[in-house]
């Protein structure tokens, strides 16, 4: 049964499934994206700390001190952005695997029905009708 929302939007059964299914392959792309701009303002932060303890102090002592833990915090960070970026690195390509591969809608005599099938099946099914 359809929901309220949906009826409010003029949104199908059909169109409603098909839209979650989407939601559902692309929320892993929108938390990369989200982990990634986090992590510009952590460097951005950073960079505008550095910038304010550089130019608040007179002393070379507590300027290199400053810049070297800013080094070490940038290298820290660094390493985990790399061990982050190999963990997600095949997230993307699944992700557009997953879309290719969601449910094809075919019309049949019948009328309309909505079955789970690979890009490859969809073909093989297209090829048998003619």
């Amino acid at each position: 049964m359809p929901s309220a929302a949906m009826l409010i939007a003029g949104t199908s059964t059909a169109e409603a499934i098909e839209l979650t299914h989407i939601n559902a392959q692309v929320a892993p792309i929108c938390d990369l994206n989200r982990h990634w701009f986090e992590q510009i303002q952590v460097e951005s932060n950073e960079a505008w700390e550095l910038f304010r303890m550089f130019n608040s102090t007179a002393s070379v002592a507590e300027k290199v001190t400053a810049l070297q833990d800013w080094a070490k915090g940038v290298t820290a960070r660094s390493a985990n952005d790399a061990t982050y970026a190999i963990e997600t690195a095949r997230s993307p390509g699944t992700i557009e695997l997953n879309l290719f591969a969601r449910k094809i809608i075919d019309v049949d005599e019948s009328g309309l029905t909505c079955r789970h099938a690979t890009l490859q099946s969809a073909q093989r099914t297209a090829s048998a009708k003619r």
